[in-house]
């Protein structure tokens, strides 16, 4: 059984295959293809997962963001001291305050 098909028509079933095919590898991968907007939208989305893995492989651009994180956490730590002594400066002076109060008193009655 032989079927002759001319040049146009192999080229007409080649891309009607191809079409369907990449149809169904991007519904795989979760893109509306019924959709023009959503491909749009895809389409920019990967545009932006490009630039990001560019820049992640920059090795410059990663010390820049270990410096950012190190400088968060240097003063989040800072904030955290600073807290901690200005509950202790208060406490201490309130406590300072009381001892004295306890002090006159304790003479008053001398």
């Amino acid at each position: 059984m032989s079927i002759d098909l001319s040049h146009d028509e192999m080229k007409a079933i080649a891309k009607a295959a191809a079409k369907e095919a990449v149809q169904e590898v991007l519904i795989v991968i979760g893109v509306n293809v019924s959709d023009p907007q959503a491909i749009v939208e895809t389409q920019r989305d990967f545009v932006v997962i490009h630039e990001l893995a560019r820049l992640a492989l920059d090795s410059d651009f990663r010390k820049d963001l270990e410096f950012v994180r190190e400088w968060r956490l240097s003063t989040q730590s800072l904030r955290k001291t600073s807290v901690r002594v200005a509950v202790g400066l208060i406490v201490t002076a309130a406590l300072g305050a009381l001892w004295l109060g306890l002090q006159q008193l304790m003479t008053r009655g001398h």
